[in-house]
C-alpha cells in the first residue's frame, strides 16, 4: 500500500471499505458469544455482555452439534489520517491501513480452523495481498493447545499485541526492528498454562516468503517464551511478565524474517483498571550484515473512564554498527534509509466506543534518527496521526 506525499489518499477506498464493513453488520441472525475466539495474538478486552451488532458476524452456533459448533465471519478495517513535517519533507495522506476478511469455525469440540486474507483497498491492483491467519488449532484442555499453519509468531512487547489491541497508532519501532516484518509465518506453536505460569514454544519457516505459505527454501527459527501472571496475586486487572527468546539460523533466503540470529525481550504489562504501564527491554545479535541492536520502550497510560484513555510512550534504539535501524511505516515513506540511533516521544488519546472492537485513536509524536554514515537515513520531525479501528 504505497503512500503519497503532499496530497490526500484515495477516498474511493474509504467509501468502499466502509460499505463492506456496514454490510457485514447490516443483517443476519443474532447469537450471543459463548467464547470470543482469539486471533494469533489478541487478548480480548472488549466490554463483556451483549455484543450487539457484533453478534451478526456469527452465522451459526450450536454447542450441542457433533461436527460444527460455531461458524463466524472475521475481519478488521483500520483507516488512518497522516500528517508529517520533517527535515526531509512532508507527508499528507489518508489510507486504509488494514482490511482483512475471513472466517473461523469451531468443530469436533476441540478444534478451531481459521483462515483470513489481507486486501488492499488503496490501490486494489492486486486487491488480494496475502493470507494472514490460516491455521488449525487443537485445544483438548484449557491448559494446552497446539496450532499448525500460518500464524503470528509473537515476541517483544508489541510483537505479541494484535493490531486490534494496540493502544498507540502504530507498534513501537523497537518491535518493528526486531520482530519479523512478515507478521504471519508458517509454523507450529505449542502453548501450556500451569497456574500463573505460561510457556510457549514453536518452530517456524524463515522463508522464502510468498503471499501464502512460502517456498520453505530458507532456514527456520525457534521461538520460546516463559511468562508469569501476577494479576491475581496483586489484585489488579493485568500484571504479566514475559521473557521471549528467538534463535534463527542465518540464511540469505529468509525473506519472512529480519536478519537477526538471536533476539531476547523482557517485557511487562501492568494495568490497575485506572492506570498502568507497559515496558520492553530488548536486544538482538544481527546476521548477514545486520547490526546488533538494543533498545527500551516505556509506555504509561491513564484511563479517565471506560471510554477515554491517555497514552505516553518513549522509545530508544541503539545500533552497534552503522545503518542498522529503520524508521517506522509513515516516516519511512519520507526517508527509507537506515540509521544507528533512534528516539521517539509519543502522546495520544484513545476513544473506546466498544472496547478495542470499535475505537478512534490519535497520536502526536516526535521522531529523530541519527546516521553516522551520512549516506541517507537521518530524520527529524513531528507527526500527527488519527485513525478509526473496527474488528469483528
Amino acid at each position: 500500500m504505497p503512500l503519497t506525499t503532499g496530497h490526500p489518499g484515495n477516498p474511493i477506498a474509504t467509501k468502499w471499505g466502509l460499505m463492506i464493513v456496514i454490510a457485514m453488520f447490516g443483517g443476519g441472525p443474532s447469537f450471543t458469544f459463548a467464547e470470543d475466539l482469539e486471533s494469533s495474538l489478541a487478548i480480548d478486552t472488549a466490554p463483556s455482555g451483549d455484543d450487539g451488532l457484533w453478534n451478526h458476524s456469527v452465522l451459526f452456533q450450536d454447542h450441542q452439534a457433533s461436527v460444527i459448533q460455531r461458524f463466524a465471519i472475521t475481519g478488521r478495517y483500520h483507516y488512518d489520517l497522516i500528517s508529517l513535517d520533517s527535515d526531509v519533507g512532508d507527508l499528507r495522506d489518508e489510507q486504509v491501513r488494514r482490511f482483512r476478511l475471513g472466517f473461523v469455525t469451531n468443530l469436533l469440540d476441540h478444534f478451531t480452523f481459521k483462515s483470513e486474507a489481507d486486501f488492499d483497498l488503496n490501490e486494489a491492483d492486486p486487491f488480494y495481498q496475502s493470507l494472514t491467519d490460516t491455521y488449525l488449532q487443537w485445544k483438548p484442555t484449557k491448559r494446552f493447545k497446539i496450532r499448525a499453519g500460518k500464524q503470528a509468531a509473537g515476541f517483544t512487547l508489541d510483537g505479541t499485541t494484535s493490531a486490534n489491541e494496540l493502544i498507540t497508532m502504530e507498534r513501537n519501532n523497537l518491535s518493528n526492528n526486531l520482530w519479523f516484518h512478515q507478521v504471519f509465518i508458517p509454523g507450529v506453536l505449542v502453548e501450556v498454562t500451569q497456574g500463573a505460569w505460561r510457556y510457549r514454544a514453536g518452530i517456524f519457516s524463515g522463508g522464502e516468503a510468498t503471499p501464502e505459505f512460502g517456498t520453505f527454501e530458507g532456514s527456520s527459527f525457534g521461538l520460546f517464551n516463559i511468562g508469569y501472571d501476577f494479576s491475581e496475586k496483586w489484585g489488579v486487572r493485568e500484571a504479566m511478565l514475559n521473557l521471549d527468546y528467538v534463535y534463527q539460523d542465518p540464511d540469505a533466503q529468509n525473506s519472512f524474517t529480519n536478519p537477526h540470529e538471536h533476539v531476547g525481550s523482557l517485557n511487562f504489562r501492568y494495568d490497575t483498571g485506572r492506570w498502568g504501564f507497559r515496558s520492553d527491554l530488548s536486544a538482538s545479535n544481527g546476521s548477514t550484515g545486520q547490526s546488533d541492536l538494543r533498545g527500551i520502550v516505556i509506555m504509561p497510560f491513564y484511563s479517565f473512564n471506560d471510554h477515554l484513555q491517555w497514552v505516553w510512550r518513549y522509545t530508544e534504539i541503539t545500533g552497534h554498527d552503522e545503518n542498522g535501524i529503520r524508521l517506522n511505516r509513515y516516516e519511512r515513506a519520507l526517508e527509507p534509509g537506515l540509521g544507528d540511533h533512534y528516539q521517539e516521544f509519543y502522546t495520544g488519546l484513545n476513544w473506546y466506543l466498544h472496547g478495542h472492537k470499535l475505537k478512534w485513536q490519535s497520536g502526536l509524536q516526535f521522531v529523530e534518527l541519527s546516521d553516522r554514515a551520512k549516506d541517507g537515513g537521518a530524520y527529524c520531525g513531528w507527526g500527527l496521526t488519527s485513525g478509526f479501528r473496527i474488528s469483528w
